[in-house]
């Protein structure tokens, strides 16, 4: 029960994501769920995204909905229908199940988003706090 805070400092822990063509990628969670609850509810976790300038594909599709808002920078977002945006700080977005993104930057963003599971299926990726 209570509650679990991050500070400033955790955005720039999170590690770089795995399999991409170009290290562009960095994300880490740093809230959620408590694993000992991940089978039994709806999960949501929180983290930082880095993105940096790289080759990207697209992410997806997704087996979870998720919502972000950019903190610092620009973030640039397609999806596999060839709608693009840019966006930029304090601005939000909120990606549906099932979809497939890019996310990229022609310099950098630093964004936070959370994403919700259904029960069980996001405890493969732990939180790195």
């Amino acid at each position: 029960m209570g509650f679990d805070y991050c500070s400033e400092n955790e955005q720039y822990l999170v590690p770089v994501v795995e399999g991409l063509v170009e290290p562009c990628h960095y994300y880490g969670r740093v809230l959620g769920t408590d694993p000992a609850e991940q089978d039994k509810d709806v999960q949501l976790f929180a983290g930082f995204l880095r993105v940096v300038p790289g080759k990207v594909d697209y992410y997806g599709p997704t087996d979870h909905e998720e919502s972000g808002i950019v903190v610092r920078g620009e973030l640039d977002l397609e999806d596999e229908n060839g709608k693009k945006v840019t966006l930029h700080q304090g601005e939000a977005f909120f990606i549906r199940r099932k979809s497939r993104i890019i996310f990229s930057a022609k310099r950098f963003a630093l964004v936070f988003k959370c994403s919700s599971y259904a029960a069980g299926l996001g405890k493969t990726k732990e939180l790195i706090v």
